[in-house]
């Protein structure tokens, strides 16, 4: 493993993409970001530079739960407001999330709200800017 500080590797998420969840409900992503965390955080736990890497992890922990907000307020068939608002609290509440949120250096200005809305548990607000940005985004 080696460490460095230069950005060598850009991603984009490009919203055509069959890999992007963007436009459709996951069930139980939540649960397999958590588990997929969890495996990593295992698989470095031992490693010498098990900080620095945890370090960097958390940020990737952070595109991952806010996937998994953006994803709990997306419309299925069947699920209702109150299902979206229990799904939501459930990722915003929990203990593993707030650690990941609790500071954080983002320069990208939407990214930024929505990364201060999830640290300070605004459901209501993340509900509504959600429904808004998806809305934009129906063909």
């Amino acid at each position: 493993v080696a460490i460095c500080n230069k950005s060598l590797y850009f991603y984009a998420c490009v919203e055509s993409s069959i890999m992007n969840s963007f436009f459709s409900y996951k069930k139980d992503m939540f649960k397999a970001r958590k588990i997929l965390v969890a495996y990593i955080i295992k698989a470095i736990e031992d490693l010498p530079c098990y900080e620095e890497l945890r370090s960097r992890l958390t940020v990737t922990e952070r595109c991952y739960y806010q996937e998994c907000v953006g994803n709990a307020c997306r419309k299925a068939e069947g699920r209702t407001q109150k299902d979206v608002k229990t799904e939501l609290k459930e990722i915003l509440f929990d203990e593993d999330v707030k650690k990941a949120f609790k500071s954080f250096d983002v320069q990208d200005k939407k990214r930024k709200l929505s990364y201060l809305m999830i640290q300070k548990r605004m459901t209501g607000a993340i509900m509504l800017y959600y429904k808004i940005r998806f809305r934009k985004k129906v063909r």
